[in-house]
């Protein structure tokens, strides 16, 4: 029973001491409305409202990234999208990947591309925004900012190969978001089915 009571100390203390260690990532909300010449298309209309949210880690490893030019790339980012066209009282709903977000320095003539491709029939859908540097360090190595930006009135919108249209004022909101690492969430539940086990044989023995 002594030797019982010691494992059952044992494993409460690491349950305790079984903080878990956390993984910073930023949630994006990009959020505007298109301008009078914008393209007429499932996901886009002429001052209609959009929406467009995904996630990335704080520090991600580029897929790409060009020092000379001063921009990164992720590829294949999970997205969800809303367009509301003008006068409509419902939105459409998009969930699939970007197949490009990309970070510019504020000298690389834009600050935030995203691009996504739908499919049946496919568009593909482009935005290129201007405003401030969304990023810090290297292209190699960044780090995400987070905070409330406004992403001005310089961005343009594509959608197919058509021509690049004014894309009218957005607004982008970028929150700080941490969740346990999956080892340390293991190493969590692991201490605690210990703890529950001992306290199962100890109640059958009473």
């Amino acid at each position: 029973m002594q030797r019982l009571n010691v494992l059952l100390g044992l494993s409460l203390f690491a349950v305790l001491s079984a903080s878990p260690a956390f993984a910073d990532s930023v949630q994006y909300t990009i959020s505007g409305t298109f301008g009078p010449t914008i393209d007429s298309a499932p996901l886009s209309g002429p001052n209609g409202a959009y929406s467009i949210a995904f996630s990335l880690p704080q520090t991600p490893t580029p897929n790409y990234s060009d020092s000379a030019a001063g921009d990164f790339a992720l590829y294949n980012v999970p997205i969800n999208y809303s367009f509301q066209c003008d006068g409509c009282s419902t939105a459409t709903l998009f969930g699939g990947t970007a197949d490009v977000v990309d970070f510019g320095m504020t000298n690389s003539g834009s600050t935030l591309v995203v691009e996504f491709l739908t499919s049946g029939p496919d568009h593909d859908y482009y935005w290129q925004f201007a405003g401030d540097q969304l990023f810090s360090g290297t292209v190699e190595q960044p780090t995400l900012g987070t905070g409330s930006f406004n992403l001005g009135n310089g961005g343009i919108f594509e959608l197919d190969n058509g021509d690049f249209t004014g894309l009218g004022n957005a607004t982008l909101s970028a929150q700080l978001v941490s969740t346990p690492e999956p080892s340390s969430l293991a190493l969590l539940l692991a201490a605690m089915g210990t703890l529950g086990l001992l306290a199962y044989f100890r109640t059958s023995r009473a």
